[in-house]
């Protein structure tokens, strides 16, 4: 009996299954839902574009950040990033010259002063 009703399901599924794939395929299937879906879309696109703007001026009446002033000073803070990392590079070499014209002298004072010590 159990495996009747599991066998009457599956046929009431596949029916209904089939009845619903007809259903969605005539009226998804016309040039007017086709016209239908495009303009929904574009109103839709129409009402976030003018959502956006609105957020935005309100935003700026607020003197809030908006969107793209957080994206200009994202790049603003990485250009000054890149910058630090520029200067310590250059400052590192400059340290490294001096240390190497620096050797020398310490070189030949310690020299002199063993020289002066042994007489």
């Amino acid at each position: 009996m159990d495996m009747l009703n599991n066998e009457y399901f599956t046929k009431w599924q596949d029916n209904m299954e089939k009845s619903w794939e007809d259903f969605f395929q005539q009226l998804m299937g016309t040039e007017s839902f086709a016209e239908t879906s495009q303009q929904g879309l574009r109103l839709y696109l129409h009402c976030m574009r003018q959502l956006r703007q609105e957020t935005e001026k309100n935003l700026e009446l607020l003197n809030f950040p908006t969107r793209k002033d957080i994206a200009r000073l994202s790049t603003e803070i990485l250009d000054v990033g890149d910058r630090m990392n520029s200067l310590e590079d250059k400052l590192d070499q400059t340290l490294e010259l001096l240390r190497k014209k620096e050797a020398p002298k310490t070189k030949n004072n310690k020299g002199k002063a063993e020289k002066s010590n042994g007489r």
